[in-house]
């Protein structure tokens, strides 16, 4: 093995030794906890650890972003208390826990995160079917005009292909079929809007806080109805692209789920827990999921 190989070792090993939740660590007795898990989430927790800080006296470390597989681990082998996770687990890693537990995990849908389709604000494209949306982006610009408009898609925009966004677009949009060859992947949702907005004809996906006034959200025709990005739309999951972001704990009576945790969790599903998130780009729950959230943390509460 290479000198430098060691080294690369040695510099992983050192940062997930500096991390909570990891070498060995089990989560500590105290009233402490620890999350891990998706990058997506930094912001999120940073605003809801603030919050829960104020009313409780108690040891919240940072968010350890990470990723999804890393928060899966985690909690598996009970070295955190929360997988904060932007997708839902699998079937084996469901399994694989079941293993430890008996009982699956418990997930908590905490809050909604939606992706508009834009153009340039000055395109006369402002509806497209989903089939639509799906071949440009699949097959790529200039293959056919949009119907309801004259203009035709001559640069199509996207996250680069590392993101998680860029794997769940793909998954949403073209039902996990490849992206097309030409298009332009760009390393974060801000150089993407520009990047549309100084087109003559472009199209991308972005969270609408990240869009700005030289750019348009364009009307999804999915077959039944015409449908606007919005916060009712997004909430009540008729619009097409939108997804839960998880906290997924513990099911049994064990360290990685204490009342602290739990409360925790309450609060992130309290009306002022969800009042924070348009202004970090995500959408709340809709009042049916946030009390069937608040139902299951209850019954996690009877295991106590």
């Amino acid at each position: 093995m290479r000198p430098g190989k060691n080294n690369h070792l040695l510099l992983i090993f050192l940062i997930l030794c500096t991390a909570p939740c990891f070498c060995g660590k089990k989560v500590p007795a105290d009233d402490s906890f620890c999350s891990v898990g998706s990058e997506e989430f930094n912001s999120i927790l940073d605003y809801w650890y603030s919050m829960f800080q104020k009313e409780h006296r108690i040891k919240a470390p940072p968010h350890t972003p990470f990723g999804n597989g890393a928060g899966v681990l985690a909690l598996r082998e009970g070295r955190c208390d929360m997988a904060a996770l932007t997708v839902p687990l699998t079937d084996a890693q469901i399994d694989s826990i079941v293993k430890r537990d008996g009982v699956p995990p418990s997930a908590i849908p905490v809050a909604v995160e939606a992706l508009a389709v834009i153009v340039p604000v000055h395109s006369d494209i402002s509806i497209m079917r989903q089939e639509e949306i799906a071949s440009v982006f699949e097959k790529g610009p200039g293959n056919y005009r949009i119907e309801r408009a004259t203009s035709q898609i001559q640069d199509v925009y996207g996250i680069n292909s590392a993101s998680d966004r860029y794997r769940w677009f793909k998954e949403a949009a073209l039902q996990g079929r490849n992206y097309t060859d030409r298009i332009h992947e760009l390393p974060g949702p801000l150089t993407l809007v520009d990047s549309v907005a100084n087109s003559r004809a472009g199209i991308g996906y972005a969270r609408p806080a990240e869009m700005t006034d030289r750019v348009k959200a364009v009307v999804i025709d999915t077959g039944k109805e015409k449908i606007l990005l919005n916060a009712q739309s997004a909430s009540a999951g008729k619009y097409p692209y939108v997804r839960f972001y998880y906290i997924y704990v513990s099911s049994v009576n064990n360290q990685g789920m204490r009342k602290t945790t739990l409360d925790f969790l309450e609060m992130t599903l309290s009306p002022d827990g969800q009042k924070i998130l348009p202004d970090l780009g995500l959408f709340a729950l809709s009042e049916q999921d946030r009390l069937r959230s608040l139902e299951r943390i209850a019954r996690l509460r009877m295991t106590q």
